[in-house]
């Protein structure tokens, strides 16, 4: 049985998945401090490094969050993605979903440090405006 490090709650939200082979648009299904799962027909190798943006609720509209991760496993509807990097803006964004949905932030933020305890290894990486004036993920040599 698989152990969880992070409290998993129901999160139904839109995302964008970047790749080396392409963009992935679909909706993701449930969420942690360590990852998400993301329901699409077209998977990504597992171990592939990606860039994910996630919209989540903000006042009366939506935001996107960023994220770097990795495929993590595959399964029938979808792929797991292990965050492997987040901006302090995209975690606590992230932190108030799952606190609202577990009802105690204390226990989430508890969480966070047991996972940067662990050796997490964060990759830094900025939104870069494109030439078009849109956002573009950028992370590395992917620019």
């Amino acid at each position: 049985m698989e152990k969880r490090n992070c409290t998993r709650v129901p999160f139904s939200s839109r995302f964008l998945v970047k790749s080396r082979r392409g963009i992935i648009a679909g909706e993701c299904s449930n969420v942690s401090l360590n990852g998400v799962f993301l329901k699409t027909p077209r998977k990504l190798d597992i171990g592939e490094n990606v860039l994910l943006r996630l919209w989540v609720p903000a006042d009366d509209s939506e935001v996107g969050i960023d994220f770097t991760g990795m495929v993590a496993r595959h399964m029938a509807d979808g792929m797991a993605v292990q965050f492997t990097g987040m901006c302090l803006e995209s975690y606590g964004r992230l932190r108030s979903v799952i606190a609202c949905q577990v009802g105690d932030s204390k226990q989430v933020f508890q969480e966070f440090l047991n996972h940067m305890s662990r050796g997490c290894e964060a990759r830094p990486f900025h939104i870069q405006r494109g030439s078009n004036g849109g956002e573009d993920l950028t992370v590395g040599d992917w620019q």
